[in-house]
């Protein structure tokens, strides 16, 4: 059991300094930026000015299914009518075409800042009733086998 506590503590400490420095956690669904990042990894990442983004830079943006995606900026589209305003062409790393729609500025979410590859698998379950409910009950067995010696040795 020791690997399960040591696996849930750096996972605790991992989502509690990424709260603490302004990070969101997301992980990656599909393979589409393999190789740098596969399926199931979790990335950790940080809000951005998007003005600085340029072509090359990967980010993480929202999708119109309130769903979230994370490519390669192929290229940055200035409007016309208002240089503020600016759109973005991109592509999954392992993808052959350019994705259907562009990204507005507005819906980006920031750029990838640490990745652990097939931790996302752990952190999209937990975010589930059942993930939740498994990772409770985790928590309560290693808080028994962790406590019961002392207790058990007090009684005897």
């Amino acid at each position: 059991y020791s690997a399960i506590a040591v696996f849930a503590g750096v996972l605790s400490i991992l989502l509690i300094l990424s709260h603490t420095l302004g990070l969101k956690v997301f992980s990656i669904p599909s393979n589409s930026m393999e190789p740098t990042y596969y399926a199931g990894t979790l990335i950790l990442v940080k809000e951005t000015d998007p003005y600085t983004l340029r072509k090359g830079d990967i980010i993480t943006y929202s999708l119109e299914d309130d769903s979230v995606a994370t490519h390669r900026i192929q290229e940055v589209i200035p409007c016309e009518s208002n240089p503020l305003d600016v759109d973005f062409l991109t592509k999954g790393d392992l993808n052959d075409g350019l994705d259907p729609h562009l990204v507005h500025i507005t819906d980006v979410i920031g750029v990838p800042v640490f990745h652990i590859p097939l931790l996302g698998y752990a952190a999209s379950y937990v975010q589930t009733v059942y993930g939740k409910a498994t990772a409770a009950a985790i928590v309560l067995v290693l808080l028994f086998f962790l406590f019961a010696p002392d207790i058990l040795r007090k009684d005897g």
